[in-house]
């Protein structure tokens, strides 16, 4: 399974062994630990289940008692919150969930619900009779994982901008990993280790009071957050909306790396420090990139599912493959595929030539990067520099031969009047593809070091 969706998952399994007291200050308010992870994922090749069961089998071996399944109406989640308000929910089938919650469904109700208990308000509600239901601070954390197309057809624009949606933490990622069966005396010391030191973590029942960002951390805070609010003030409005809460979740990734190295249940009174300013605003660049990848991913109606689905259709890598076969694969008619094929090749996302054979072929061009906060991925409408374009002091970026560059000799000769070069885009329209299988940075400049070269002391 990709390393940022275990990652991801592994930071809900931490905030919910945190303490009720955990938390600091936040704009007027408190923040306060527990995160929500959402993993979105192909069917099968993601391994979504696998990802979020390793760290759920470790979760409930160290903490069986916060293990928790949340009812699907709104009346059976406050009866059950009432005695179970803090502890991990795991959605390993999250498409299930959202049809439930879809408009006029029996559950849509629950998410307002949710969304307040994210908030940590009060839950509490009095009816007849002076009853009460409800947790009076609720601490949820929650993972989940979908694939594309359910979260495509069970989502709607408001969700994604009303505030459920952008509550969650997304990742999106490919594996890449080598891929090793571990013994299993391996496997089983390792995992007895992570259930120790998690349920060590747990049994730490107070926590002091975070006094915030100590100066250091401070300065690198708000040089993120500056670039970060730059960033997002060139995106549309459906992506700001996404992005809405990705310094929430840096914040909260940060407050929980603070909490991993032990200051919060040690000192009275504590300070978030440099390094895990560091390493959460670097996991919460992944975040950003995965929001805008799925929002670009997801089509509102019929055309753009039909563009999808041919630009889907060719290798990721750049190789030419027949026009025939494009066809072949997106399954669609003669008529409107050459018209996808047209605003593709307006969109400069592919190139058509005619190959050795005389016949037509068409190739995907290598998609812009997001800009994101530390700078560390490549600003919308640049191409990754290619290993004759390194810039000084930066390995190669990218191992796919840039476009413009010389073509390998079994490639066919571009057709006249094809979209030759590929300038990029203006960033609203592309597909992004920033993340990774880990969760690090896509190129090699020196930066913040990224979450996936830590490894926290409960998880090593």
């Amino acid at each position: 399974a990709p390393m940022i969706a275990q990652f991801a998952a592994a930071l809900t399994a931490l905030s919910a062994c945190a303490p009720k007291s955990l938390g600091m200050e936040w704009f007027g308010g408190k923040l306060i630990a527990p995160v929500w992870a959402l993993y979105v994922g192909p069917t099968a090749d993601g391994r979504k289940t696998a990802a979020l069961e390793v760290i759920w089998r470790v979760f409930s071996d160290a903490m069986p008692e916060r293990c928790l399944v949340l009812p699907g109406s709104r009346e059976g989640a406050l009866d059950y919150l009432t005695g179970h308000d803090h502890g991990l929910v795991n959605f390993s089938e999250f498409g299930d969930f959202l049809s439930h919650a879809q408009k006029n469904h029996y559950g849509e109700k629950i998410k307002p619900l949710l969304i307040r208990s994210w908030d940590g308000m009060n839950l509490q509600e009095v009816y007849a009779g002076g009853k009460i239901r409800g947790p009076p601070e609720p601490r949820l954390s929650m993972m989940a994982g979908v694939t594309m197309d359910l979260f495509e057809v069970h989502t709607s624009p408001v969700d994604h901008g009303g505030g459920f949606l952008n509550r969650w933490m997304p990742v999106v990622g490919v594996s890449s990993r080598e891929y090793n069966l571990p013994r299993d005396s391996d496997y089983t010391a390792a995992r007895v280790r992570a259930v120790d030191d998690l349920a060590q973590l747990a049994g730490l029942c107070e926590a002091g009071a975070c006094m915030g960002f100590s100066d250091e951390a401070q300065r690198a805070w708000t040089a993120w957050a500056t670039a970060l609010r730059e960033c997002r003030r060139r995106l549309g409005s459906a992506e700001r909306a996404a992005t809405g809460r990705i310094e929430t979740h840096a914040a909260k990734v940060a407050l929980l790396y603070a909490y991993a190295y032990g200051r919060a249940c040690r000192d009275d009174r504590w300070w978030i420090e440099l390094k895990h300013v560091e390493w959460a605003t670097a996991f919460a660049d992944l975040i950003y990139q995965s929001a805008l990848e799925i929002l670009g991913n997801l089509a509102p109606n019929e055309s753009m599912r039909q563009r999808r689905a041919v630009l889907y259709s060719l290798p990721r890598d750049g190789e030419w493959m027949p026009l025939g076969a494009v066809l072949r694969s997106a399954a669609m008619l003669k008529r409107p595929f050459e018209a996808v094929v047209d605003t593709l090749l307006a969109e400069e996302q592919v190139e058509r030539a005619v190959g050795t054979d005389g016949k037509p072929v068409l190739r995907r061009l290598p998609e812009p990067q997001w800009e994101t906060a530390t700078g560390v991925l490549t600003a919308p409408g640049r191409r990754q520099p290619g290993p004759e374009q390194a810039q000084p002091g930066e390995a190669p970026a990218d191992a796919r031969t840039p476009v413009g560059a010389s073509q390998p000799p079994e490639a066919p000769v571009r057709a006249p009047g094809g979209n030759g070069t590929h300038p990029g885009g203006n960033g609203a329209a592309t597909t992004p593809t920033a993340t990774a299988s880990t969760p690090r940075t896509a190129t090699a400049s020196a930066q913040p070091l990224p979450p996936g070269q830590y490894v926290p002391p409960w998880m090593q």
